[in-house]
């Protein structure tokens, strides 16, 4: 019976998640949020990602500076250093 228990709270687990939508590690810099595409950056160095933030003129900087999850970290200061 128990077994039983466990099998339907998997499924019920499964279908809540079934709509979940998880951010991919590719796909186009101009459809990317703003933050993901510095973060992106920051973390890559990709050339396409550069073009795209300066083309938008974002301040990766400010935006990764005010961002709980990526405090200065040693990569922090590649940041300032975005293709201006």
């Amino acid at each position: 019976m128990a077994r039983i228990y466990v099998m339907m709270a998997c499924l019920l687990l499964l279908g809540a998640c079934s709509g979940y939508k998880a951010p991919s590690m590719s796909g186009d810099p101009a459809k990317m949020s703003a933050d993901t595409l510095c973060f992106r950056y920051a973390s890559a160095k990709d050339p396409a990602l550069g073009a795209e933030i300066d083309r938008r003129d974002l301040d990766c900087a400010a935006l990764l500076q005010d961002d709980p999850l990526y405090r200065s970290g040693s990569d922090f200061g590649a940041v300032y250093s975005i293709g201006r």
